[in-house]
């Protein structure tokens, strides 16, 4: 039987497979520091989640090295049989300044694919309590949002002041009710889930003491093993009414220095945690749903070479596919460039033939011609759009009649620099809704709400602003509901379509 309590152990050293075994209820999960750890809890019971953290000496070179970071620290794990979720750097840094936010971004979007591949969820940033600053969450939606799109969690330290009233600041106010509605306006989508990877209490919350460990505040007869116990009631209670599936309870068989905060030498306070557990008791929960594969449409061009291909076993032979066809579907694993993995061969074609979507050249004046195209790789992983060739000060257009819904300077992972963004509805004559992006620009001419029309309005001038080594006008075509994982979700071919 598995409690259906957020609170679970959190066990520094060994796995605590003893300690496990006699209990009447098991935790919903439990978090220890090795794969084999979580082998030995899986053997116990295959209900009980685990929770697996990777202590490294050198987490620095890992965040120099980006999304290769984030991969490496994954792949160096040989074997994660029996780890449901794994986390990713522990504090990787103090979240206070900008170039160490960007790069635990790219190291965790490089992780987060990583644990795809290896089928683990995967646990993002870790965040201390109070990080990070507010002006810079924006450049953690990228990681944030493909930890959420691959059934992952975000990762934060919940310490607080002991009575409950006051640890809302700490629990709630400082975590999830604060940084959710900043990711949301950073242009983050869909819901978060939380996990509290280290929680418990701390310090008195009316500030008169110095921050101490809770059985420090018991010894100096600040507050009673019962009052701790019971505050740890209601923080489950809030817990749940705050959408936390977890919180994991620091700490069990921990290391010397953290001797004066564990559970395990106070044989009470184990007691009340198995008592607990029984008391919330439930059946095992539901595991999550698998994720739905993606579907990809081949796009003509250049070969896919730097995407791994393989066939599904029981359709083909196992082989690579070499060059992907036009026209041909592809089930989906993975989440961003050459992290792709394709794991299922469909034989069934699609129609081949473009739908009667005719976009107006976006460059006025100028000749179609195409610098980079759709699907080449660059470092974070196939292109979604296409440059065209454009001087600076050259008008820009748009593609299709709209109406302007984003005009950003600067938006965290595309290096777009300053760019429009223009939404077309289609769904009258094709069914379908689209968004067009002009990127790179020197200047904007619109505002959010400007209707607009086809190679008639004009949305600003050509430059290289961002991420960028020379003037050109970057295009990207977006089908709004398709989700294919590039660096913009649903981001399709318009080469096709352009006049």
């Amino acid at each position: 039987m598995i409690s259906n309590s957020p609170l679970v152990p959190h066990i520094q050293q060994g796995s605590g497979a003893d300690w496990i075994r006699s209990l009447p209820v098991h935790p919903r999960a439990v978090k220890v520091f090795a794969a084999s750890a979580a082998r030995e809890i899986k053997a116990i019971d295959p209900a009980i989640i685990t929770i697996v953290r990777r202590w490294v000496p050198d987490q620095e070179g890992y965040l120099r090295q980006g999304v290769q970071g984030g991969v490496r620290f994954v792949q160096e794990q040989d074997d994660l049989d029996g780890v449901d979720i794994l986390e990713g750097l522990n504090e990787c840094t103090s979240f206070d300044d900008r170039d160490a936010v960007i790069r635990a971004n790219d190291f965790h979007l490089g992780f987060v694919s990583e644990c795809v591949r290896r089928k683990v969820a995967p646990c993002v940033l870790n965040i201390a309590v109070g990080n990070p600053r507010e002006d810079l969450v924006r450049h953690l939606v990228g990681c944030v949002q493909a930890a959420r799109d691959a059934g992952g969690y975000i990762g934060y330290h919940g310490y607080g002041g002991l009575r409950l009233g006051h640890a809302e600041e700490w629990f709630a106010h400082r975590g999830p009710l604060k940084l959710e509605p900043l990711l949301r306006q950073a242009g983050m989508s869909g819901p978060v889930r939380w996990l509290y990877t280290e929680a418990g209490f701390d310090d008195i919350s009316d500030r008169s003491l110095p921050s101490s460990s809770w059985r420090q505040l018991i010894a100096d007869g600040h507050a009673s093993l019962d009052e701790i116990c019971a505050e740890y009631a209601l923080y489950a209670e809030r817990l749940r009414q705050l959408g936390v599936e977890v919180a994991c309870i620091f700490t069990f068989w921990g290391a010397r220095e953290w001797h004066k905060y564990e559970h395990t030498a106070v044989p009470e306070m184990l007691a009340w945690f198995a008592r607990h557990w029984q008391t919330n008791a439930g059946p095992p929960p539901a595991p999550p749903p698998p994720s739905m594969p993606r579907i990809v449409y081949a796009q003509p061009g250049p070969a896919y070479s730097f995407i791994n291909v393989r066939r599904h076993p029981d359709l083909a032979p196992s082989a690579d596919m070499g060059d992907i066809p036009r026209g041909q579907a592809l089930i989906v694993e993975g989440e961003r460039g050459d992290f792709y993995k394709i794991s299922a061969w469909v034989a069934k074609s699609v129609v081949a033939s473009a739908p009667p979507l005719a976009l107006v050249y976006p460059v006025r004046g100028r000749r179609r011609q195409i610098n980079h195209r759709f699907g080449e790789p660059r470092d974070y992983g196939p292109h979604e759009g296409l440059d065209l060739y454009a001087e600076r000060g050259d008008a820009i257009v748009p593609m299709l009649d709209g109406i302007v819904d984003r005009v950003r300077a600067v938006d965290p992972g595309t290096g777009y620099g300053l760019y429009v963004r223009v939404y077309h509805d289609r769904r009258a004559d094709l069914g379908k809704e689209y968004k067009t992006w002009y990127a790179h620009l020197a200047d904007v001419a619109v505002e959010v709400g400007t209707v607009v029309r086809a190679g008639e309005t004009v949305l600003g001038h050509a430059d290289s602003s961002g991420n960028s080594t020379g003037n050109h006008l970057h295009i990207t075509l977006q089908e709004v509901g398709l989700h294919n994982g590039l660096a913009v979700d649903g981001a399709i071919d318009p080469e096709p379509y352009l006049s």
